[in-house]
């Protein structure tokens, strides 16, 4: 019997036990998966008591994708490159961590017919879950990336980080109100915690086929999905990279690599999505 969760918070919403059953029952392993809210300031205690309780393995949500990284023993490089964490294993008597929200990104992209070669990209963000994204994009040939945040200063230094690993890679950094200045883009994906405002979105120089993909999923997505209707542009919410990053942390945790084609996800799950 494998003991996993998944912490966050909030994480009443969280889809992932719903899936990794699925997994479990594809493969044949005995799973047993939760979800825990765990406070920011309860992170330690909660990597203590897991391992306690004979835990193998947990999932990062919000918002404890980069503060998970100083409770860990080791983290991989991806993570490294990311500094952020969405996958930890026990590992002997250490907790090991690894982001694979990246590959679940691309994998999802590709599943639904597209590629990023040459596209140039907005990054809306630049927390846990963008971060693991970025750093996937910059080994994908993308054409230019722009990283939009909040915080000007955080997004200048991702983008510095980026310039330094990878000197032939078009990167910029503005802040969210400075995107009237960004060429329109091939991709927007929006890494923020909650749908961007019709504000933020308007200032944006769309193309007529600039495709949106939203890190969320549920109701946390709802709004940039009905905004993107009206405005006819192509719309994804999170929920196909959900089930691909969950199916690479079910393959790290297990070895058993899990289906994730051909399955109707939404009946499965009894959510709705906008494709």
């Amino acid at each position: 019997m494998y003991k996993f969760t998944v912490i966050g918070d909030p994480i009443s919403h969280s889809l992932s036990p719903l899936i990794h059953q699925q997994f479990a029952k594809q493969t044949g392993v005995f799973v047993e998966y939760e979800k825990r809210l765990v406070k920011n300031e309860r992170i330690h205690f909660f990597c203590d008591d897991f391992a306690r309780e004979g835990g193998h393995g947990f999932n990062v949500t919000l918002p404890h994708k980069e503060t998970i990284v100083a409770y860990l023993d080791t983290i991989s490089e991806r993570a490294q490159d990311a500094g952020a964490v969405n996958v930890v294993k026990r590992v002997g008597s250490a907790w090991h961590g690894d982001n694979v929200d990246g590959l679940g990104f691309i994998q999802d992209v590709k599943k639904k017919g597209h590629h990023l070669e040459d596209s140039s990209v907005i990054v809306l963000g630049a927390g846990g879950a963008a971060k693991g994204v970025i750093h996937a994009l910059k080994n994908h040939r993308i054409g230019r990336l722009v990283i939009a945040n909040r915080t000007l200063a955080k997004a200048e230094n991702l983008a510095n980080v980026l310039r330094e690993s990878h000197r032939e890679l078009s990167v910029k950094a503005v802040a969210l109100e400075q995107l009237d200045t960004v060429d329109s883009p091939d991709w927007v994906i929006s890494g923020l915690s909650e749908s961007p405002s019709t504000t933020l979105l308007e200032t944006i120089h769309w193309k007529d086929k600039t495709k949106v993909y939203d890190l969320n999923y549920g109701s946390r997505s709802q709004a940039l999905i009905d905004w993107c209707r009206r405005h006819h542009q192509p719309v994804y919410d999170g929920l196909g990279m959900l089930i691909e990053q969950a199916a690479a942390s079910f393959e790290l945790w297990t070895g058993k690599v899990p289906q994730t084609s051909g399955l109707d996800w939404k009946k499965l799950l009894g959510v709705e999505t906008p494709y």
